[in-house]
């Protein structure tokens, strides 16, 4: 087909619909005659030039059918650029996560970055079709690279043409037409969707297919594959066009071949984004407003680590909001927690957009997906799960929430849902790290110990971690009285009841220490007998006795034991650190003592250095000692020890350890403090609250003879604990 005929037929799909259409060709020119909202017009090509004239508005010359098409009669392109302006000025803040990665494209250096992805998708007429394939993990950043990319074209200077954002907008796509229609009706653009090949073709647009994963229909995703062949058979040559998904979906081999059977001028090139560097995250941290000391931070170089997950965009914006490291820590208690909480926030919003479901439907499923197949990793000791197992844990966790049609549709993606990353082993999956599969095995268990049901079978089979131990103290420390002591009453009861599961006992052991770090949990627990090969406490234990039991590595760093009593109890390896506090008791080490200290681990092996470091850390004696176990004094030591260990407490619901401060006992604690309680008001993530900090709150559970502030605070808050009772 010639230009002329092309030309030919490209304008007719402008016509109002019935009315007529001419054309005349004649001496290398093709004469149209059309009508255009409501109005009769006519145009004259030159085919050798490429020049158009419009006869009907007194001869004015367009230097091209793209310029024509570019116009105001067409696709009026300066009022969708300053749409697109408007649109994305409201939403597109000025802190922006600028991408990293690797690209291939002819031309191009393999470093990713906003310049060089500008470059690769800079409009080229060309006899090939070109398509960028831009992929990555979920929360990568990659609809973010998408949205730059379109303002930066709405610069009314810009020679580029206009990028048209297209999504699944949450609709069934049987063909590319709704997806179209939708964008361009967002813009209430003077384009329809039948006309967006050709402005594509003709250099007057370009579009960006973002989430082509998302596209999907009750038998896969067929019907979409075949809309993509169409609607690219259609455009034909130019771009690129940008077709944006999850790595988990995007195999290119696959992808090529599934077009090369309609395009045979295919020109593929791929972008691939990855976590940014720690030097990029920090830089975005700082000007968010963390502080350099915070940046600089042990905590933070350990979570910023160079290919940390945490240095996904939408990690870090998260991260962002808290203000700072502290406030990250004292608003949310566990940091891990935080951040896995809102990913599965955010892919059960995406979900309620493409589904007919509730936003809290949406997250309890994806609760139980999650939690479903972290248990069959467990089970089976791998750190993978097969993508069959993938449909028939997400079937079972949306089953009953969806019609069979929609969950269909929702099967044929559940290799693609976030948090999910693909693995070496071709169908496989995997988390991205260690932590985020113990938040959801750790809510698992929970789950699991608050059914009637037996307890997970991963439990009998695999010690547990030290690491899962922490998250699971880490979930149990916010579930209500009635929960809390139901659980422990639970793990009790199976280590009675199958008293020869060697492996069952242990692990039950090892929760149960793991739990007493749960504020809620009222009454004494008594463990007695048997042994654990490690547990991890944190925290203020709640009243219990250890005996009879051995253990071979506790982990008691951060951890207040003065409620805990210690009967013929042994430990290998004790790991403490200044924080660490015993009460009457202390346990027997038999091999060594790990102190944490800034400069790193000192280890102790002598048996009379060990009781003496354990003895200095001890509840008080003596007089002090009645009063120390009394409401006033308990709540007060409790308040110090989640200070140290969170630094500031936030008057917000938010803050999990608000409720320490709505005590009736606060006020009184606030005038023994004095001046050693600093409140602050700050705006944080658009919220105005006040933030609570303790003054050396460590030095005011065990005051230093040399230490006469904090002995004169010691003793008013022993005394009034005596007058309260």
């Amino acid at each position: 087909m010639g230009e002329s005929e092309d030309l030919v037929r490209d304008l007719r799909v402008f016509a109002d619909p019935a009315t007529d259409y001419s054309n005349h060709q004649s001496g290398g020119q093709v004469a149209i005659k059309l009508t255009r909202d409501g109005s009769l017009r006519e145009y004259v090509a030159d085919i050798a030039s490429g020049t158009v004239t419009a006869r009907h508005a007194d001869g004015k010359r367009y230097p091209s059918v793209r310029a024509l098409l570019s116009a105001e009669e067409f696709a009026n392109v300066r009022a969708l650029r300053a749409t697109q302006r408007r649109l994305l000025s409201t939403r597109l803040g000025e802190k922006y996560i600028a991408p990293e990665g690797d690209l291939v494209a002819t031309g191009h250096p393999p470093a990713l970055g906003f310049d060089e992805m500008k470059r690769a998708v800079r409009y080229e007429a060309q006899d090939k079709l070109a398509i960028m394939l831009l992929d990555g993990p979920a929360g990568i950043g990659k609809t973010s690279l998408i949205e730059r990319l379109v303002f930066d074209r709405t610069d009314p200077a810009s020679e580029e043409p206009p990028l048209l954002h297209v999504t699944s907008s949450g609709s069934r796509l049987t063909d590319l037409s709704k997806a179209l229609a939708h964008a361009t009706q967002i813009l209430r653009a003077s384009i329809t969707f039948d006309q967006v090949p050709i402005l594509v073709r003709r250099g007057a647009l370009q579009v960006a297919i973002d989430g082509f994963d998302e596209l999907v229909d009750p038998s896969g995703y067929r019907d979409a594959w075949s809309a993509l062949r169409e609607f690219l058979g259609e455009v034909r040559s130019g771009g690129p066009t940008i077709l944006s998904g999850r790595d988990t979906f995007f195999d290119q081999q696959t992808f090529q071949k599934r077009l090369a059977d309609r395009i045979s001028n295919l020109d593929l090139r791929y972008a691939r984004l990855r976590p940014v560097s720690p030097r990029a995250a920090k830089a975005y941290l700082k000007e968010s407003g963390w502080s350099e000391e915070q940046l600089s931070s042990a905590e933070a170089k350990e979570w910023f680590a160079e290919g940390s997950y945490r240095l996904r965009p939408f990690f870090l914006s998260q991260i962002a909001s808290a203000g700072g490291w502290d406030d990250l820590e004292s608003a949310h208690g566990s940091p891990q927690a935080f951040l896995v909480a809102r990913f599965v926030r955010r892919e059960a919003k995406l979900l309620s957009d493409f589904l007919p479901i509730a936003l809290e439907q949406a997250e309890g499923a994806l609760w139980q997906f999650y939690c479903t197949l972290v248990e069959d990793m467990a089970i089976h000791e791998l750190d993978t799960v097969d993508s069959g197992y993938l449909a028939l844990a997400c079937e079972t966790a949306f089953d009953g929430l969806l019609v069979p049609e929609d969950l269909s549709k929702l099967l044929h993606r559940a290799g693609s849902l976030g948090l999910l990353e693909a693995d070496t082993q071709h169908g496989s999956r995997r988390f991205p790290h260690s932590e985020i599969q113990n938040q959801f095995l750790a809510r698992a268990l929970i789950q699991s110990l608050d059914s009637s049901a037996s307890v997970g079978t991963f439990v009998r089979r695999v010690p547990i971690s030290m690491a899962l131990a922490e998250a699971f103290s880490d979930g149990v420390a916010v579930l209500d009285t009635d929960r809390a002591r139901s659980l422990v009453n639970r793990l009790i009861q199976i280590g009675h009841e199958e008293p020869f599961a060697t492996l069952l006992a242990a692990n039950t052991r090892t929760l149960l220490i793991a739990a007493l770090a749960s504020p809620n949990l009222e009454g004494a627990v008594t463990l007695d007998g048997g042994a654990t090969h490690e547990a991890r406490l944190h925290g203020v234990a709640a009243p219990a006795t250890l005996a009879n039991l051995q253990i071979g590595h506790f982990d008691v760093r951060g951890a207040d034991l003065r409620a805990v009593v210690f009967n013929e109890t042994s430990i290998g390896v004790l790991t403490v650190d200044d924080v660490t506090f015993f009460g009457e008791t202390i346990p027997t080490v038999t091999s060594c003592l790990q102190v944490q200290t800034l400069g790193g681990i000192q280890t102790e092996r002598r048996p009379d250095e060990i009781r003496r470091w354990l003895s200095t850390h001890r509840a008080p004696a003596g007089d002090d000692a009645d009063a120390a176990g009394l409401r006033l004094a308990k709540y007060f030591d409790r308040l110090c020890r989640k200070f140290a260990r969170q630094h500031q407490i936030r008057a917000s619901e938010d803050d999990e350890a608000y409720f320490l401060i709505r005590d009736p006992l606060w006020p009184e604690v606030q005038n023994i403090l004095g001046a050693r309680l600093v409140v602050e008001e700050r705006t944080t993530a658009g919220t105005h609250d006040e933030f609570y900090r303790v003054i050396g709150p460590i030095r005011l559970l065990n005051p230093a003879s040399d230490d006469a502030e904090s002995l004169d605070i010691r003793r008013h808050l022993l005394a009034r604990a005596r007058e309260l009772g």
